[in-house]
């Protein structure tokens, strides 16, 4: 269960701009429905928008910053590696034919590979559509194995094409989505060569479905839990850790929380409560640096909470502040059933 508040006018205006103008897209000649098989906010995640500033500097298309330098497409995240093994699918965003694919690459964090391994193959696996009237779209970082379409097939929109993985050049597993016109990169979320910069007018190539589904996030939570035990960020991203464990003799309770979009200075609240709505515990936490992911949480010994473990309650709320107010994202948590 999560509740959000935006009380930023400029995001509330990109909000009412994708809203008024979803009709544009059929104008464009091409109209892109989801390219994932998920529900974005419950499932998966946009972690980076397409760069449309110029030179070093880095904005995506509401003059934030949730992207990174001369990015070219939309990435779209799972929540961990449990997921992808159980597999997510990726799907054709509008209809088109298979222009070429690649299959093979390994799963691989590339972290854990020479750079020079994936030269020229930073998609990974992978598919690229050719939509007609100079339209492109390309999905990358595909499970090995997966690509279930071959060149020259026709597809429709949402249409199986393989399913999320971990190939190419990326550390978690997401499916990186670009589209281009004519050889340019196109910003699906303003419709328009992405050299137009932020603030551009937009004329977005959603569906008005997926443009409601996918409104402007500056900051979100993807991932949050109590436990007993001191959180592993690592076997949690990992979808390897146990949130409580019996048999462990203190009364330690953790709140903890992975963050998509962290930039320096966002607070992040840890707030505990009883059955009953009183608060255990309530601890701040502030980011001390951006990153595309942070992983914060905090802990305390609770008396009897070994007992109350049923009746456990958490909140973590993240805030940042904006230029016309504060953006909030929240989630609560309850410990697993004994």
């Amino acid at each position: 269960m999560r509740r959000r508040c935006l009380l930023n006018r400029r995001a509330l205006y990109v909000v009412s701009v994708l809203a008024g103008l979803m009709s544009s897209a059929s104008a464009s000649g091409i109209e892109l429905s989801l390219p994932i098989d998920c529900t974005p906010g419950d499932d998966c995640w946009v972690v980076y928008h397409v760069d449309v500033a110029a030179g070093p500097d880095i904005r995506d298309f509401a003059c934030g910053r949730r992207t990174y330098d001369d990015h070219k497409g939309v990435d779209f995240a799972i929540r961990d590696f449990v997921a992808m093994r159980r597999g997510v699918a990726v799907l054709a965003a509008a209809p088109g034919v298979v222009e070429a694919t690649r299959d093979g690459m390994k799963d691989i964090s590339f972290r854990g590979v020479d750079p020079k391994s994936v030269a020229k193959r930073e998609c990974g696996n992978g598919v690229l559509l050719d939509h007609g009237n100079g339209w492109t779209t390309q999905y990358c970082h595909m499970r090995r194995g997966t690509v279930a379409v071959k060149r020259g097939q026709r597809v429709s929109a949402g249409q199986a094409l393989g399913k999320v993985g971990l190939s190419g050049k990326t550390t978690y597993p997401h499916v990186h989505f670009q589209t281009k016109h004519d050889g340019k990169v196109i910003d699906p979320f303003l419709g328009v060569d992405r050299a137009a910069g932020c603030g551009a007018a937009a004329a977005p190539i959603w569906t008005a479905e997926v443009a409601r589904q996918l409104r402007y996030r500056p900051v979100e939570i993807y991932n949050a839990g109590i436990s007993n035990y001191k959180p592993d960020g690592k076997a949690i991203r990992d979808g390897t850790f146990l949130p409580w464990l019996s048999g462990l003799t203190d009364d330690a309770v953790y709140l903890w929380a992975d963050v998509f979009g962290m930039e320096a200075g966002d607070v992040v609240v840890f707030t505990l409560r009883d059955g009953d709505g009183k608060v255990l515990f309530e601890q701040t936490r502030a980011a001390s640096k951006r990153g595309s992911r942070g992983f914060l949480y905090f802990g305390r010994n609770v008396a009897g909470s070994r007992r109350l473990q049923d009746r456990l309650s958490g909140t973590v709320t993240i805030k940042r502040r904006m230029p016309d107010g504060v953006y909030t994202d929240r989630r609560t948590v309850s410990p697993p059933a004994q």
